[in-house]
């Protein structure tokens, strides 16, 4: 039995996609949607009661602000729910199936068949309460954009600020990437990343920390940060400080409608090195973007060439 935490967000049905996202973006792993009498449950589960009281407390931020140009989501209502002797720790995972993240990468919870598309890099995670799992749309565009950047040009080094279960690193190491740094604050993210790195074989390519990005030393030619546009922001400098010449800049985890707020502040002069958007990706209401520092010479690099072929929309029931 284990301590199971329970956010409730109730709201009309309307509002249930707009708000969903916004949880995800607060902080949420991920997010349940059940119907109920009278319009929509959102549900986030967690160990800490402190933690999903935060997160209630930035969505009424967030409601505030939303609910002076549509009244509606003056009806939002949220509440706690503690349950002493849960099952979740080993029931919830029964129902995360298998991912095709990318045309060469699948991504399976362990124990489940192996890979079913015959994938070139057939990666396997044993399931943990860490962002990652696959199937949210930030990791399967950051994947896409780590793993044509890396075989496009192989010998990347490459630095991932918010590592969560390691999905991206391990991308990146399967690519041709030279050397892989995943930066993951979160222990038990942290601890879950180091696990997967051993049940693919990785931890010899992955390096795998605990440290703030503020602790870490050298340039790297490829960062990748799926994070909340409130972190995105607050780390640019530290983010733009850390890319060498000619290097690629991804960062997602922003809905759509903040990414042109975003794509004004890493494209501001000061403080950093100059940048150039190479694309936007848009999918399912989320954003990436891909930016590119100058070469020592002084052009810009050469963006990767663009595509949309994400990986199907592949899964596998178990």
């Amino acid at each position: 039995m284990a301590l199971l935490v329970t956010l409730t967000v109730s709201c009309p049905s309307a509002l249930a996609r707009a708000l969903g996202a916004a949880l995800l973006e607060l902080g949420a792993g991920c997010v349940e949607e059940r119907r109920a009498r009278r319009g929509v449950h959102l549900l986030v589960y967690g160990e800490q009661e402190r933690a999903l009281r935060d997160l209630g407390q930035r969505l009424d931020a967030a409601l505030h602000a939303r609910a002076r140009a549509d009244a509606a989501y003056g009806a939002v209502t949220w509440e706690l729910s503690v349950d002493q002797d849960s099952t979740w720790d080993t029931a919830w995972a029964a129902h995360l199936e298998p991912i095709r993240l990318t045309p060469r990468v699948g991504w399976r919870p362990e124990g489940t068949p192996a890979d079913p598309w015959g994938s070139e890099h057939p990666l396997v995670f044993r399931p943990a309460l860490a962002f990652g799992d696959g199937a949210h749309a930030t990791t399967r565009l950051a994947a896409l954009a780590v793993e044509q950047r890396c075989v496009a040009a192989p010998g990347q080094r490459v630095l991932d600020v918010g590592a969560g279960t390691g999905v991206l690193c391990f991308v990146a190491a399967c690519s041709g990437a030279a050397s892989v740094l995943g930066l993951e604050i979160d222990a038990a993210a942290l601890r879950a990343a180091q696990l997967n790195a051993h049940l693919n074989g990785l931890e010899r390519r992955v390096q795998l920390s605990g440290e703030p990005l503020a602790r870490v030393q050298g340039a790297f030619t490829l960062i990748v940060a799926n994070l909340s546009a409130e972190l995105l922001l607050a780390l640019r400098a530290e983010l733009l400080a850390r890319l060498a010449p000619a290097a690629e800049l991804v960062v997602t985890g922003l809905l759509t409608d903040r990414a042109d707020e975003l794509l004004r502040a890493y494209l501001a002069a000061e403080p950093g090195p100059p940048l150039t958007l190479l694309g936007r990706t848009d999918r399912d209401g989320w954003a990436l973007l891909r930016f590119g520092t100058p070469s020592e010479a002084g052009a810009a690099p050469a963006p990767v060439e663009e595509s949309s072929a994400l990986a199907p929309e592949a899964r596998v029931p178990r």
